[in-house]
């Protein structure tokens, strides 16, 4: 049962990041074909401010919606949000701009479309899921001594979830065994929890 959890969780993540991700790219796009388009700026110029735009769009929608509670402070995400988004930079705009240039300048918006979807799946999701928006965890004896002194480790929400799944099946365990009048489980069952 725990691992049905886990992966509705994931699916739930993943459908809402697919979600700002849409609304970041509606910006993107939006801008990338308008401005090359109405001829105000070369493909080129429009595609970077595009990627900009969408980019920024999406880091505020993520965490405002996507990514809760992941005890990070706002300067932590900002900046690994770059490191993601720099690279996603590079592969958006310098993919679509290599192969708009080798196959022509009127296939721009399906090259746009291909390298996106690629991006997207194969780099920005997983560096943001593991990476930017990752769950910062700490014992209650690092909390109560401050960020400051505090040895943090990061874990994943997907351990997390994986961890409550375990809690929630130790109990279920421990409810199953005492329903069952059998004293010797439900007392070793009970030292576990």
């Amino acid at each position: 049962m725990g691992h049905l959890n886990q992966i509705k969780h994931e699916i739930w993540l993943i459908s809402k990041a697919e979600m700002s991700a849409s609304v970041a790219s509606i910006i993107d796009f939006g801008l990338s074909i308008g401005l090359t388009e109405e001829k105000v700026l070369p493909y080129l110029w429009a595609n970077l401010i595009g990627v900009i735009s969408g980019g920024i769009t999406n880091c505020c929608i993520n965490y405002r919606y996507v990514f809760k509670n992941t005890r990070r402070n706002k300067k932590s995400i900002a900046l690994r949000y770059f490191m993601v988004w720099s690279g996603s930079l590079v592969l958006n705009g310098g993919g679509t701009d290599l192969i708009t240039y080798l196959i022509g300048e009127n296939y721009f918006i399906i090259v746009k479309c291909i390298i996106s979807i690629f991006v997207a799946l194969l780099w920005n999701y997983p560096g943001q899921r593991r990476f930017v928006f990752s769950y910062r965890y700490t014992t209650s004896k690092e909390y109560h001594k401050g960020p400051e002194s505090a040895s943090n480790h990061v874990i994943s929400d997907s351990d997390t979830v994986r961890k409550e799944s375990q809690n929630t099946q130790e109990i279920t365990d421990y409810k199953t065994a005492k329903r069952n009048n059998d004293p010797t489980n439900s007392r070793n069952l009970k030292q576990e929890i």
